[in-house]
């Protein structure tokens, strides 16, 4: 499943600030519509039904807010036909979600999720302290589980297989751990960022980039009335009525 935005080129993008344009083009005998925003930073971007999948999260967001007013205002079918596709995919994405993602299928009741165990295994496990971040054979973390008070290893590439509360844990350690290396740095004067601190950011950012997909996998859902809570924050909820 694509997570949109993770690692596509126009999530380096601006927001949009301005939806210019929609219209409806035809592509080997299939219509679809084509939009025209200008970003932040000035500069006018096009794209269509396709191009979906590689926008963020925000900017889906932004052009269904804008297109709500503008369909009060002024019912087109332009407008009505653009808001359809943006729906269709947004559904898609949540279902998508439910089916690949630990934490949605739980929340949604999910009969079966495609999912297998976490691989908590690490060749070097008895010798990597707590929190400690290894990039082979591939970028994680070995933290400490709560409940068994074991060592596991948590991998980048499987954090969909695991809760809320675990990425929370063991994102609050990185981020208290990488603060004390910063102050020690400064401390002793030291230009050069240490390798430790820069695996530390990696995997904060991969931490923060699941954790940002379910907050905007809710929003999706609750703009759809699939669901009644909207998580704004992570302590923070809202009904929707």
């Amino acid at each position: 499943m694509k997570t949109m935005c993770s690692l596509s080129p126009y999530a380096k993008r601006k927001e949009i600030l301005q939806v210019q344009n929609v219209h409806i083009c035809k592509i080997l005998n299939v219509h679809y519509p084509k939009f025209t925003v200008q970003r932040k930073d000035m500069k006018i971007s096009n794209f269509t039904k396709a191009d979906f999948d590689n926008l963020n999260f925000s900017d889906i967001m932004f052009i269904v807010n804008e297109f709500r007013d503008r369909r009060n205002r002024r019912r087109s079918q332009v407008v009505a036909y653009a808001l359809d596709a943006i729906k269709r995919f947004m559904t898609r994405s949540v279902y998508n979600a439910y089916s690949f993602d630990f934490q949605l299928g739980i929340e949604t009741n999910q009969n079966r999720v495609n999912l297998l165990a976490p691989n908590f295994n690490h060749p070097k496990i008895k010798v990597l302290d707590p929190f400690q971040i290894s990039k082979y054979p591939e970028l994680g973390v070995m933290y400490v589980n709560t409940k068994s008070h074991k060592k596991q290893f948590m991998r980048a590439s499987e954090l969909a297989k695991y809760s809320d509360g675990t990425l929370k844990y063991v994102r609050k350690v990185l981020e208290d751990k990488l603060f004390l290396s910063e102050q020690e740095r400064l401390r002793k004067n030291e230009v050069v960022r240490t390798v430790e601190s820069l695996n530390m950011e990696a995997m904060l950012e991969e931490i923060n980039k699941k954790i940002d997909f379910r907050e905007h996998i809710r929003r999706f859902e609750a703009h759809l009335g699939i669901r009644r809570i909207c998580f704004r924050r992570w302590d923070q909820s809202k009904i929707v009525k």
